[in-house]
């Protein structure tokens, strides 16, 4: 129910589109942007594999000031997709699925290397893996309109991309069971009072522009002390062993 009506990928379709993009909004600052708002930017290896090769592409960039994640179209990121990933990895052997969402996991929490501040702009759903996503970002904004939900217990499966470890850090570990085990659904204005977002906008678009404004800030920063207080500060390292 929380995904809707995704769609089974079109192979054919997604040679011709660039599942994830980047973005200039001006020197210093990229956006990676999630680019298949058909299927509200749920996780699959295809996605996964572009995400990973545009996080890879800005660890290069000495310039590098800050970078955004957002997602195009109604949704942020609804997680895996339950058609060309779920369905795919039922059909190996359970080594093999193991490293395949190895793999998808680390591709996206691959933003914790960056030694840059990353912001991220939510919007319409932000469930599963979507929500965990986010939470590897340092700063948070969402939409009034957002709705957040853990969603593994309903799913069988378990919390990944260091949802469990990022949450308990900033809700505290009985918030985190209790949300858990209740498959509680979250407002935007509740994920605010949780410290989870730092800003609530009306729209996308506003969204975004809180995002754009606080980086031009960051950006006016000298950028070696900002880079050294990401390192103190930052709790949500990347971690290949929790994962």
């Amino acid at each position: 129910v929380s995904m809707g009506g995704l769609k089974k990928h079109d192979k054919k379709q997604k040679k011709d589109q660039n599942l994830v993009k980047i973005i200039r909004p001006f020197d210093g600052v990229a956006v990676i942007e999630l680019n298949d708002a058909e299927r509200a930017n749920a996780m699959d290896e295809d996605i996964a594999e572009e995400f990973a090769n545009a996080v890879c592409l800005l660890e290069k960039e000495k310039d590098l000031r800050g970078v955004i994640v957002q997602g195009n179209g109604n949704h942020f990121c609804t997680g895996i997709h339950p058609y060309s990933f779920v369905k795919e990895i039922q059909k190996t052997t359970v080594l093999d699925a193991a490293a395949r969402i190895f793999r998808l996991y680390s591709s996206f929490t691959s933003i914790s290397r960056l030694s840059v501040p990353v912001l991220a702009v939510l919007h319409g759903k932000v469930v599963g893996g979507g929500f965990a996503l986010s939470l590897n970002a340092d700063w948070r904004v969402c939409t009034a309109d957002s709705v957040f939900n853990y969603g593994n217990i309903p799913r069988g499966v378990c919390p990944g991309l260091h949802l469990s470890r990022n949450l308990s850090q900033i809700v505290g570990s009985a918030t985190a069971m209790a949300s858990y085990l209740e498959d509680s659904t979250f407002t935007a204005q509740q994920m605010l009072e949780a410290s989870i977002v730092q800003k609530i906008a009306t729209t996308n678009e506003s969204a975004r522009e809180l995002a754009l404004e606080r980086m031009r800030k960051i950006v006016s920063c000298p950028p070696t002390g900002v880079k050294e207080t990401m390192k103190t500060l930052r709790q949500n390292f990347y971690d290949e062993d929790l994962l």
